[in-house]
C-alpha cells in the first residue's frame, strides 16, 4: 500500500502549489490521505490474517480426518485379516 503515498504527495504538493493561500491545507489532506492508507494497510493485513488462521483451521481438520480414516482402514484390514484366517482355518 505503500505504492499509494507517491500520487497523495505528489497531488499536495500540486495543491499547495496551486493554492497558495491555504499552504496548511494542503498538508492536512495529505495526512489524512495517509492515514487511510495505514487504515486500509492494517485492514487487508488483519484480513489476511484471519484467512490464514482458518486455513490452518481447515488443515488441521485435515488432519485430524486423515489419521481417522487411516484409523478406521487399520480397523478393517485387522477384520479382513481375521476373517481371512478364519476362513482358511
Amino acid at each position: 500500500m505503500q505504492f499509494l503515498i507517491v500520487p497523495a504527495v505528489l497531488w499536495a504538493l500540486w495543491f499547495f502549489g496551486m493554492c497558495p493561500a491555504f499552504p496548511g491545507f494542503a498538508f492536512v489532506l495529505l495526512a489524512c490521505i495517509y492515514l487511510m492508507v495505514c487504515v486500509i494497510e492494517t485492514q487487508i493485513k488483519n484480513a489476511r490474517a484471519a484467512q490464514l488462521a482458518q486455513f490452518n483451521q481447515l488443515m488441521d481438520r485435515l488432519d485430524r480426518l486423515e489419521r481417522e480414516l487411516s484409523r478406521q482402514v487399520e480397523n478393517v484390514q485387522s477384520e479382513v485379516n481375521d476373517l481371512t484366517y478364519r476362513v482358511n482355518r
